[in-house]
């Protein structure tokens, strides 16, 4: 697993969504919302320690991304002045970055673990 990479995904959204819950003053979504992303990054941070399970990992990811795909636009097309969409754009990119780098090395890891002792037709060869 890329562990490095799990732990960089975990601390960056750690950052992003511990400035939003302080951002939020008070309203419910974005509190709940910002919660739910934190907890992907701790699960990403304990598979990156090895004490959770790979599983979700993608999941996660692509979650997050998602979330970043859909945000993006709306913050773009909202009456927001030209400083903040450009900050909040360069936020989603990164994210969105990544978690699809993070998919597709999780991916090639997963394929590259034999199966009952025989190694995955996608696996690349080592």
């Amino acid at each position: 697993m890329p562990r490095r990479l799990l732990a960089a995904n975990a601390a960056w959204m750690g950052v992003l969504w511990i400035t939003r819950i302080k951002n939020a003053n008070g309203s419910v979504g974005p509190i709940v919302l910002s919660l739910l992303m934190l907890g992907g990054a701790a699960y990403l941070l304990a598979v990156a320690f090895r004490r959770a399970p790979v599983a979700g990992v993608v999941p996660v990811a692509a979650l997050h991304a998602g979330v970043w795909a859909v945000r993006g636009p709306m913050i773009a097309a909202a009456d927001h002045p030209a400083g903040f969409i450009a900050v909040h754009e360069t936020l989603a990119v990164i994210s969105i970055a990544l978690a699809v780098w993070l998919i597709l090395r999780t991916r090639e890891a997963l394929a590259a673990v034999p199966v009952g002792g025989v190694r995955s037709r996608s696996a690349p060869r080592a």
